[in-house]
């Protein structure tokens, strides 16, 4: 089937009616369509137009002045696919929050007028009752029961007809009232959805309407696609990111800001969304304060505040007044001596009191250790980061100089630094992931112990050999950088060799750090999945 599509036409709307024309679509030029007519090949194409780039991990940066764009670019596929004008086709994928796929599955269990109703969009405009009338005909607006010209009506793609100081009366309320993203006609039990050409004619008179209807409608694809996802920079500088292959991306946007797509936090592959979550929670309430407390700390037992006891014997009293045991934790009498206290005995209670204090002592140090090293990785990160740009700088700087080197002369230099951040990216979390996957309840029945014990071992094989490379290739790039006031062609070839080769070591480090985690750790767990973003290798490491 090859539909046929109508250029519309929709003149301004004015009160003059010397100025005003009629608004009104043109038939859509094609027969009927059925479900029949859809063929497998059509919604196969329509499904997988999302997904046309290639390789797994494939995103677009997007800004608003790109949304029209992208958002006319989809309405032609559907357009050409259901034979209908590019307002209603615009107006069904509005209805399925911009993913073909949940369109080509409604095809599939429906056919295409359930469809176009389900969306409030009918395939087939009817024919406006006074169509045949003459420019200057008095009709009756239903709505307000006065009389005005035929031209100065607008008929939606459902027929009904009315004046159009009516249909903007209709059409700020509903703006005002918040749903300009689903303007429909006004006329009692009829709900069919307002086209756009249509409501810019219409808007044309109210521009503070028009800006805002116009928003409302670019920014439900930026808000309601689930494969756009805004950039999180603050200040928010704009952006968008367009995902065309697998949700589980971590992009970055061209303000420099990364993310992961799927839950918009910071990158944090290895983990999982849901580790991470877990580790940001902790370290964002600093729950390790809470380990600290429980630890070297004991609450009283009449007003419930934590009291630390820095020596002594073992009869402690709160600023409340309140003495208890430091043991059990009981409330005593005053009088005691320096090894027993008046009408108290405890002594049952004394190994499982130290036993929780030794416990609270290991998981804060448990804490204190993967929380440093994470945090340490993700300062230099950052450092690094900031230490490229000014690279960058200088090398711009020096490039405008005659007879300096270019930047082809140190390519090799940038992409080692690029290898550099993103292994310091994999390192930082990697930490995280540990403390979560190797200690928490999260997955101990997961694996026996002697298996945990096992893969932590081999995990941290692989994360120092990781780690010392890493150190080792900052190393080297430091000393370049400290080279790099440029007097000569000329550079270093033996350190030149030294940081390419770190640079395809960290790489080979990278890819068996990873097919570790998501083969023998998370492949081998049986009541829960996990799903990362993998690493993608980087090319022509050697320059």
């Amino acid at each position: 089937m090859a539909p046929q599509s109508v250029q519309m036409e929709d003149a301004e709307c004015t009160e003059d009616d010397s100025e005003c024309e009629h608004i009104y679509d043109a038939s859509y030029g094609s027969s009927d369509v059925s479900v029949e007519d859809l063929t497998a090949v059509d919604l196969e194409t329509l499904a997988a137009s999302n997904n046309n780039s290639v390789g797994p991990n494939t995103y677009r940066i997007i800004s608003n002045e790109d949304v029209e764009a992208l958002q006319d670019e989809a309405g032609h596929e559907v357009m050409a696919l259901l034979g209908c004008t590019l307002s209603a086709a615009k107006s069904v994928l509005m209805h399925y929050r911009w993913s073909k796929e949940k369109l080509a599955n409604a095809l599939v269990e429906r056919d295409v007028e359930q469809v176009f109703t389900e969306c409030g969009v009918k395939i087939e405009a009817k024919e406006n009752p006074w169509a045949l009338l003459p420019a200057n005909a008095l009709v009756m607006c239903e709505i307000c029961c006065g009389e005005e010209r035929f031209d100065a009506t607008c008929s939606m793609d459902c027929g009904h007809s009315f004046c159009n100081a009516c249909w903007r009366l209709h059409i700020k309320t509903q703006i005002d009232d918040g749903r300009a993203r689903d303007l429909r006609c006004m006329h009692f039990k009829c709900g069919t959805k307002c086209g756009q050409e249509k409501l810019r004619g219409l808007l044309k008179l109210l521009p503070g309407y028009l800006i805002k209807y116009e928003q409302a409608y670019l920014s439900s694809y930026l808000e309601e696609n689930h494969r756009v996802r805004l950039c999180p920079s603050v200040p928010w500088c704009g952006r968008a990111i367009q995902v065309e292959g697998e949700a589980l991306q971590e992009p970055e946007c061209s303000c420099g800001t990364t993310f992961c797509f799927k839950c918009g936090r910071p990158p944090h592959s290895p983990c999982t969304c849901h580790i991470w979550s877990i580790w940001n929670e902790k370290t964002t309430v600093d729950s390790g304060t809470y380990d600290w407390i429980a630890a070297h700390t004991k609450p009283c037992p009449k007003c419930n505040k934590a009291v630390e006891k820095d020596g002594g014997c073992n009869h402690v009293t709160c600023k409340c007044g309140q003495a208890f045991c430091w043991h059990c934790g009981q409330a005593t009498k005053m009088s005691h001596t320096w090894d027993s206290i008046a009408d108290h005995s405890c002594g049952r209670y004394k190994e499982e009191a130290e036993r929780k204090v030794d416990e609270a002592q290991r998981n804060l140090q448990r804490y204190m250790h993967y929380f440093e090293r994470w945090k340490d990785h993700a300062d230099s990160l950052v450092k690094e980061k900031r230490e490229r740009v000014n690279l960058l700088k200088l090398i711009e700087d020096e490039c405008e100089d005659e007879g300096s080197v270019n930047t082809r002369d140190i390519g090799w230099l940038m992409r080692a630094m690029e290898q550099l951040k993103t292994a310091r990216g994999v390192l930082a979390p990697s930490y995280p992931f540990a403390y979560i996957f190797f200690g928490n309840d999260l997955y101990t029945s997961e694996f026996s112990p002697e298996q945990t014990v096992s893969n932590q071992q081999l995990f941290e094989d692989q994360q120092q050999m990781l780690e010392s490379e890493v150190e080792r290739l900052s190393a080297l790039i430091t000393k370049c950088k400290e080279d790099l006031i440029v007097e000569t062609k000329d550079y270093n070839a033996e350190l030149r060799l030294r940081v390419i080769n770190s640079s395809v070591s960290i790489q080979d480090r990278i890819i068996k750090l990873y097919d570790l985690i998501e083969h023998d750790l998370y492949g081998k767990l049986h009541s829960r999945s996990a799903e990362i973003t993998s690493y993608q290798p980087k090319r022509n490491l050697a320059g």
